[in-house]
């Protein structure tokens, strides 16, 4: 259920009052859960100019959360929260200014948000950035921003296992004991720092060409890891034990890397579209933790190439194919690797088209075919604490009717 209520002062001003309830409740009756989420939340947004060259825009917000959780799988084997209900709440205020420092030419912003959480108190989120537009056709920026996740209440109290157990055997153990994987909430879990570097750059060439780029910095504190704790808990079961970790805020890392598109008009019905993204991820783990923890570092691609090509044919005919090149990922399985659960997915290219004809203007038929260049291929590889079978990405071929009325 929502309300919102605005006003437009004039056409520089205007204020925003909404609030919200969203509920629901879950039930599982063959894994005894039950749970039920009640969410309050009241947003108020204030905009005005200050003079000619300052633009105000301030906020205030609330948001209660009421939950109650159960027990997942028999006596909570497979999840339970200590704390099983439970009140949030989150306070937040925040206030920008956009100043004009000369007029249609150099522009700078600066605001910055402040909260507080029951998880780690007080949290604030500063930004300043600058546009410069030296002519109609070319526009360049820069920012830099701290921004925070904040714990959720899994981080913070729940106690899960997983259903996929491993061997434990002498000396420690006796033979033929069984292990498995929990992972625990930590109460004293902060949250995760970023503060972020950004340069761009935008140049229409001519009418028909347009040039994007852009660079970024990011430097990440206090990333979340699970740390091995030294003492293994009996289980429910005898010869079944608990190989326990717990979530700490142990890593730290930075990212960088390079974003480039080209739009070009080729003629009135030819348009070619092109994208490049770098990436580039350094973690940095704390002394005493596996090497597992940066697997992260190989899980997103560092190179991606984008390619469309769209033509407007006649009889009201369209006709796009759309390319991609994914580089290799890794990290997924460094232990033991299989075929069914590998530690790399090789790099990809993958070809879509779409064919679509509208015979009147309110009725569209289209034939869309993905993943035309193989039958099947992985894109992702699984958890390294699951560490399931790999599920692949079909070839598919459809059809779509659209009629707007």
């Amino acid at each position: 259920v929502l309300a919102r209520w605005t006003r437009t002062l004039d056409p520089l001003s205007s204020w925003s009052l909404q609030t919200y309830w969203d509920g629901f409740t879950r039930d599982f009756q063959g894994l005894q859960e039950h749970q039920r989420w009640d969410t309050y939340d009241v947003d108020f947004q204030h905009q005005f100019p200050i003079g000619e060259r300052n633009n105000i825009v301030y906020g205030l917000g609330y948001r209660l959360v009421d939950s109650s959780t159960g027990d997942v799988g028999v006596n909570g084997f497979i999840a339970k929260y200590r704390r099983q209900d439970r009140q949030t709440h989150l306070f937040s205020a925040f206030i920008q200014d956009q100043v004009a420092l000369v007029s249609d030419k150099l522009s700078l912003t600066l605001g910055t948000k402040v909260e507080h959480n029951d998880f780690t108190g007080f949290e604030y989120q500063p930004t300043a950035r600058l546009l410069w537009t030296p002519t109609k056709r070319q526009s360049a920026w820069a920012a830099v921003s701290r921004a925070v996740r904040t714990p959720n209440v899994s981080e913070d109290d729940l106690e899960r296992n997983t259903s996929l157990p491993g061997p434990l055997g002498p000396p420690r153990f006796p033979a033929g004991s069984i292990g498995f994987p929990q992972v625990v909430g930590n109460p004293d879990f902060e949250s995760e720092e970023l503060l972020a570097y950004e340069l761009g750059y935008r140049v229409q060439a001519i009418d028909a060409l347009s040039v994007d780029l852009a660079l970024f910095y990011n430097v990440y504190d206090s990333l979340r890891v699970t740390v091995p704790q030294p003492t293994t808990t009996n289980g429910p079961l005898s010869g079944q034990f608990f190989r326990r970790g717990q979530w700490q805020n142990s890593m730290e890392g930075a990212t960088y890397g390079a974003e480039a598109a080209v739009n070009w008009q080729v003629a009135d019905c030819w348009r070619l579209y092109g994208a490049y993204t770098f990436l580039e991820i350094q973690l940095h783990r704390r002394q005493g933790l596996p090497a597992s923890a940066e697997a992260a570092e190989g899980q997103s691609p560092k190179h991606q190439v984008y390619l469309q090509s769209s033509w407007t044919l006649p009889r009201h005919v369209e006709l796009d194919l759309i390319g991609r090149f994914v580089d290799r990922l890794s990290g997924f399985n460094q232990s033991a690797p299989t075929a069914a659960i590998p530690d790399e997915i090789d790099s990809y290219f993958s070809l879509d088209a779409r064919l679509a004809w509208r015979p009147r203007k309110n009725l569209e038929v289209a034939l869309v075919g993905q993943n035309l260049l193989d039958s099947h291929h992985p894109e992702s590889g699984t958890s390294i604490s699951i560490k399931a079978p790999l599920v692949e990405i079909q070839r598919s071929v459809y059809g779509k009717v659209t009629w707007w009325f």
